[in-house]
């Protein structure tokens, strides 16, 4: 998920005991991520790498598509939520994949949200919902941890 929202990315495999890390994937500008294909490249630079990164792009796609689907005629301004802690979002959902939601928040503004770091819960398209972020050392909070005390 890092690399989809990184500018510029160099992944490098040190597992080679006694050999130089080598360079499996890149990306710059932008762009579109790609795997180093050489026989010195492993396996998992592919499956997990470049399978994931083509996931979020196609989920992204889903989401552009469900935005059109809509009748915006225009591209409305599309942003990536800011994920911090105790951030909190409010509005409707415009739509939902298993890896990112669509939310028009205020003022027509539509925010994507990479589930992998929201509180894990169900969302559903059409429905007015909250995202928020809340984590504690690094990791995402459970909802039900304040429901306890």
């Amino acid at each position: 998920m890092a690399i989809e929202q990184a500018d510029s990315v160099v992944v490098f495999d040190n597992s080679r005991d006694k050999e130089s890390p080598v360079v499996v994937a890149k990306k710059f500008n932008r762009g579109a991520l790609e795997i180093i294909d050489s026989p010195l490249t492993p396996d998992w630079a592919f499956e997990r790498l470049q399978k994931e990164y083509h996931a979020r792009l196609a989920s992204l796609a889903e989401l552009a598509a469900a935005l059109q689907g809509e009748g915006h005629k225009d591209a409305p301004p599309v942003n990536l939520a800011q994920a911090a802690n105790g951030l909190k979002y409010s509005g409707r959902m415009v739509a939902v994949t298993a890896l990112h939601l669509l939310q028009e928040a205020e003022q027509r503004q539509f925010l994507v949200h990479a589930r992998a770091l929201t509180q894990d819960r169900s969302y559903r398209a059409g429905s007015v919902e909250q995202v928020s972020y809340a984590y504690e050392r690094g990791k995402i909070v459970p909802l039900d941890r304040g429901r306890n005390r």
